[in-house]
């Protein structure tokens, strides 16, 4: 027999609403198909998100930190000022992202026309 996934979250009114009618989180599980520790733990951060809310504190957001546009190597040589060679090397590296935005400019120019 296939199991069904269910992410706990969809029942959290359920579960709130169960909670508040005194049902223990083994009852709770039990009505909802889920495990005792999953019950127990969902409880467990929602009470831990409204502390957070009643001091006053932001809840952070769950996503990727954004991506740094520049290349770690070019960074470094425009950080760089100690030998003639990175100069000459972050100076071709410059033009070189210059000629390629002047690039990309004329091909979306191109495509818009």
């Amino acid at each position: 027999m296939a199991r069904s996934y269910r992410h706990i979250q969809q029942y959290e009114r359920e579960i709130l609403e169960l909670k508040e009618k005194g049902l223990t989180h083994k009852e709770i599980a039990q009505r909802l198909g889920f495990s005792k520790e999953q019950v127990k733990g969902f409880i467990k951060r929602q009470h831990k998100k409204e502390r957070k809310i009643a001091a006053g504190i932001s809840l952070k957001k769950k996503s990727r930190p954004p991506k740094d546009n520049k290349s770690p190597k070019l960074i470094r040589l425009m950080n760089s000022n100690t030998s003639s060679h990175a100069r000459r090397q972050r100076s071709r590296l410059l033009k070189w992202k210059m000629n390629l935005c002047g690039i990309f400019s004329r091909l979306q120019k191109g495509s818009e026309g």
